[in-house]
């Protein structure tokens, strides 16, 4: 199965479940010891789960800056990024437009790949 790290940890420290590889670019630092996918098996693999934070269209810039303000100031603090690197998590926080960008590459490379694989949702 795929899950992220953070959720699945505690069952991997415990021996309950064995981490066969990481999905993404580079190993985690919770996990260094789990080789990446690309590292054993599929070259070039990298998918990560990431998450977003999303306002509705319409929003007022002032809005959106005072919210992302906020949004960084909380996952630049200490606590927050240790407390989310013990789950395997890496804040990264920034402007919108980094968020805007990373759905525009995310949308371009499953579009391709459903392109390319002609893939369909059974209705």
């Amino acid at each position: 199965m795929f899950d992220g790290v953070s959720t699945s940890l505690g069952y991997i420290e415990d021996g309950s479940v064995r981490a066969l590889g990481v999905a993404g670019a580079r190993r985690t630092p919770v996990l260094p010891q789990v080789p990446t996918i690309a590292e054993t098996a599929l070259p070039g693999f990298d998918t990560t789960v990431w998450f977003g934070l999303f306002a509705p269209a319409g929003t007022s810039q002032p809005v959106v800056d005072k919210v992302n303000s906020k949004v960084n100031a909380v996952l630049a603090s200490a606590r927050v990024r240790e407390s989310f690197a013990k789950l395997g998590i890496e804040a990264v926080g920034g402007a919108p437009q980094v968020l805007a960008e990373r759905v525009r590459a995310e949308m371009g490379k499953w579009a391709g790949l459903v392109r390319a694989r002609n893939i369909r949702v059974d209705q």
